[in-house]
């Protein structure tokens, strides 16, 4: 069995835009629990993976600085909760003092860091996710953070029972975080892969991409190489889409299901409202 029976309360310490934390029960009868490893190859705020929890997963994205968060979640908490302690009162829940942190952020994001100082980016990552606008995150074409500052008033910074909460479960089962392309990992033949990409350009779905260099559709198109792939070694995978043309054309050889489900963040066309009843995702399979 690879999901666990006895779950704890465990929630993401970050915003995400495509979390999929409101389609959990949709996505549940999909779930090879059959399977001895869980694979998620865009691991944005890990919905899946704290909500089933399995015994043994392998969480990956091109983001370091989001993998970076998990890793020092599982292996320094307690660091991590103390230097969120220091950033999280009124006097740093302004533009100037986001402005610096921002800048402190884009600055070593990309450099080889020690624990410290990977204690710090993690920090100041949940820092920027929460204190930024719909708690986006998103790199320029030069790969800096560029989400403006907004003023939420009650918005806390982070919750520390979580956060320990989070590092047991990670250290008590087999959770390994990979910072990869998402061809480049090695996914074990008795796996059920979750693929969660930044959704193909169409009119249900605007924002694409978070890394500088972003989800073309040359992107896509290696994506759908790897569900063949995946396919042909008989590994179970999921992946969610846009219901568009392309999407239908791309994946013509496999099962998939389109379907309409109200989201949690408003959608980016102007005018479109939540309750139209346009079909909004798909579920790719096979």
């Amino acid at each position: 069995m690879l999901f666990n029976e006895n779950k704890l309360n465990l929630k993401s310490p970050i915003k995400w835009a495509g979390g999929k934390s409101f389609l959990l029960e949709k996505i549940e009868p999909y779930l090879d629990n059959s399977k001895n490893i869980f694979v998620e190859l865009f691991a944005g705020s890990i919905s899946l993976t704290l909500h089933f929890q399995p015994k043994k997963a392998i969480i990956n994205d091109i983001s370091y600085p989001l993998i970076n968060m998990w890793e020092i979640i599982k292996t320094h908490p307690e660091e991590l909760c103390i230097k969120l302690q220091k950033i999280s009162d009124n006097d740093f829940n302004n533009p100037e003092k986001f402005k610096e942190i921002k800048n402190y952020f884009n600055e070593n994001k990309d450099k080889e860091l020690n624990v410290n100082q990977k204690i710090k980016l993690a920090a100041y990552f949940i820092y920027l996710n929460k204190r930024s606008f719909n708690g986006l995150y998103r790199e320029n074409k030069n790969g800096q953070y560029n989400v403006p500052f907004r003023l939420y008033k009650n918005s806390k910074l982070f919750d520390e029972e979580n956060i320990k909460n989070l590092s047991k479960y990670f250290n008590e089962n087999e959770i390994t975080f990979s910072n990869k392309s998402f061809i480049d990992v090695n996914i074990p033949n008795n796996s059920f892969v979750y693929l969660d990409p930044p959704y193909y350009p169409s009119k249900t779905s605007s924002f694409t991409a978070y890394h500088k260099d972003g989800f073309d559709i040359s992107k896509q198109l290696l994506l759908k190489d790897l569900c063949q792939k995946l396919n042909n070694q008989n590994i179970k995978f999921l992946q969610s889409n846009a219901p568009c043309n392309e999407i239908y054309e791309l994946y013509e050889d496999f099962q998939y299901e389109p379907f309409f489900i109200k989201r949690s963040m408003r959608s980016a066309i102007k005018g479109k409202k939540d309750d139209d009843d346009d079909n909004n995702e798909i579920f790719i399979y096979n």
